[in-house]
């Protein structure tokens, strides 16, 4: 089972991650939030824009710069 590292960052999608492993029903939106925090590695190393542009979710992503 994944473990969140008790030093993660607490960001958009911690919550929403931590509801999932506990086996928690998510909404669309709550499981994007949770699949980013995810996959940036639980913003360890800062809350920042992915740069991921052929990600089907980057376009919600919650940290991603306005300017897109």
């Amino acid at each position: 089972m994944l473990r969140i590292p008790k030093n993660a960052v607490v960001a958009i999608g911690k919550r929403q991650l931590e509801a999932h492993l506990r086996g928690e029903k998510l909404t669309p939106l709550e499981s994007l939030l949770a699949k980013c925090y995810d996959c940036q590695g639980f913003y360890l190393d800062g809350k920042r824009d992915c740069g991921c542009t052929s990600c089907p979710n980057y376009s919600r992503m919650p940290y991603r710069g306005k300017n897109e």
